[in-house]
């Protein structure tokens, strides 16, 4: 007769899913590697600020090997440095949308990041819920209060519960936001790395997933396809449907979390092939995603192009010597 698995001592969220934050450790920069406005910097980041005149970057960093932070050795870290203060902001924040308000709905969450300043510098860290579009009001949830940052790395961790949503909406796009919030109105440099937002009581070791793990965790929200050099083509199989427009399927490496849009080309010109091996070049007036495509991985774009006689076999998107790139982004 087998006997019953003790499985008490199992625990919740198994390793390389511990942690909810994505891209933690700012590994992953498909964007960029430097900016100096809101927006998305590094995967899944989101600077949000408001006001006026401020000087800002926001650029990937690089741990020289064996004096990161004690106990880890990792490639690269964020730093904020607003060198203008500017005016009149109400809010300076770099956040992560937690896809899913239900996400640790009701639960004890712990939240723990590292981080360090050019000079002392207060800030302050929390989770809201925001039930998406159609749903219930935000609803503000753990906070950690005043926190000051040294100039040397340290280590910040807070706990608590998140509400519960029984009662509410939970709308389109709903998450959950990890937020930093930095001084407003003022000039500071912070380094942050090693974000983790995890269920229980206790700050567990920072959990660093496999590089390509966490790059397809994060390609779910945003994937860029840049071609190797600035001396190759793509090469992607065109539907003729008219003489200026033409339709191509693009294969994604993940499923996205929906259909994306295309937020970044800097495609010049199509190089169209004809049924007699002919050549005919003209100009890209447009590249957008159809809304009938196959799947969330499998994506068709209408690509709009001057006037072209003849069968089109396929199109070569010419980069006029330069990196060309397409973006899509599922973003919440």
């Amino acid at each position: 007769m087998s006997k019953a698995k003790d499985l008490s001592n199992v625990p919740t969220n198994p390793s390389g899913f511990r942690n909810r934050i994505i891209n933690g450790a700012f590994d992953v920069w498909q964007r960029g590697t430097s900016f100096s406005a809101a927006g998305f910097t590094a995967d899944r980041w989101l600077i949000q600020t408001d006001g006026s005149g401020a000087t800002r970057a926001i650029t990937q960093q690089t741990f020289t090997p064996g004096n990161a932070i004690t106990g880890y050795e990792s490639i690269y870290h964020l730093r904020y440095s607003q060198s203008v203060a500017g005016t009149g902001a109400t809010f300076n924040i770099l956040d992560q949308r937690i896809e899913d308000v239900r996400t640790l709905a009701g639960q004890t969450v712990t939240v723990s990041f590292w981080a360090k300043a050019a000079a002392n510098t207060t800030i302050d860290s929390s989770i809201q819920q925001s039930f998406g579009s159609g749903g219930s009001s935000e609803v503000a949830g753990l906070s950690s209060g005043t926190l000051t940052v040294t100039t040397s790395w340290q280590r910040f961790t807070y706990t608590g519960t998140l509400a519960s949503i029984s009662g509410k909406t939970v709308g389109a796009n709903s998450y959950a936001a990890f937020r930093i919030n930095f001084p407003l109105n003022a000039t500071f440099t912070v380094d942050i790395w090693g974000v983790q937002v995890e269920r229980g009581s206790i700050p567990n070791p920072f959990e660093q997933r496999p590089i390509g793990m966490e790059l397809a965790l994060c390609q779910r929200y945003f994937i860029n396809i840049v071609e190797p050099s600035a001396t190759t083509d793509f090469n992607i199989p065109l539907v003729r449907e008219s003489a200026t427009q033409g339709v191509a399927t693009i294969f994604l490496p993940v499923t996205m979390r929906v259909r994306p849009s295309l937020v970044g080309s800097n495609i010049g010109r199509v190089v169209m092939r004809d049924t007699s091996f002919g050549t005919s070049v003209t100009s890209v007036s447009g590249i957008t995603v159809s809304t009938s495509g196959p799947s969330l991985s499998c994506i068709t774009l209408i690509i709009g192009h001057g006037s072209i006689g003849g069968g089109a076999v396929f199109a070569e998107w010419d980069i006029l010597n330069t990196t060309t790139n397409l973006s899509f982004s599922a973003e919440l």
